[in-house]
């Protein structure tokens, strides 16, 4: 979800005061929906939806209209999006609603506000993933400037990946065979000043014919208890 529930709850609060609800009749719907399609449109991250194609078939009489604040996409996912539907309740005033989080409605101009005040949690949150891939990008290109100064002194070939977390860094040992190293961008700085020595001596073990493999285990599984442990010699 693009909106925690939190921010959602309080936004709800704060834009719709619920003190005179717009009543709307239920010939008046289309008209309504029309409205705020119409004072929608164009806003910036917002997708409106005349139908009701994903209501409850009970509440398909009372359904306005619905809309979606869509959060941008990055390299590595799709946007997020949070969804919101206008409706009547059976009193016939209007209603917006998150799932469970609803408010009454007074105005077309209060869904506007309450709109514009999501784009700015959108476009904040947008900016610091922004700011965070900044700094990601940089460790990676310090990173693979390192190892390509490694390279070509050690005369060894290699590739990188990288995610939200880490740089993955593989290098051939031979012609069928790589080494997986992973650099977590939280442990940049701890990590880099080792990075030659680790690819050093796993290089020396494998022209010395020794394979290796790293696993994981459970410590209270069965496999534990094959484990010599240095503590008990």
């Amino acid at each position: 979800m693009a909106i925690p529930n939190p921010t959602l709850r309080r936004l709800l609060r704060e834009r719709f005061s619920g003190e005179s609800p717009l009543q709307v009749t239920p010939e008046a719907r289309t008209s309504l929906a029309e409205q705020i399609h119409q004072r929608l449109a164009g806003m910036n991250y917002v997708e409106t939806e005349r139908t009701s194609h994903y209501v409850d078939q009970r509440e398909k009489d009372r359904f306005v209209c619905a809309f979606a604040i869509n959060e941008p996409a990055d390299r590595y996912r799709y946007g997020n999006s949070t969804s919101f539907s206008l409706k009547l309740n059976e009193r016939g005033a209007l209603t917006i609603a998150h799932y469970s989080l609803d408010a009454l409605v007074s105005s077309i101009d209060e869904v506007v506000a309450f709109v514009t005040a999501c784009q700015e949690v959108v476009e904040r949150k947008h900016a610091q993933k922004q700011r965070r891939q900044k700094v990601r990008d940089l460790k990676a290109q310090a990173i693979v400037a390192k190892v390509k100064n490694m390279a070509k002194e050690d005369q060894f070939d290699f590739y990188t990946q990288t995610d939200t977390q880490k740089l993955t860094l593989y290098v051939r040992l031979s012609d069928t065979e790589s080494v997986e190293l992973q650099v977590p961008f939280s442990k940049f700085e701890e990590v880099l000043p080792h990075l030659r020595a680790s690819i050093q001596a796993v290089r020396a073990l494998h022209a010395r014919g020794i394979k290796f493999k790293l696993g994981q285990f459970q410590p209270s599984g069965w496999r534990s208890q094959q484990w010599i442990r240095h503590n008990e010699l």
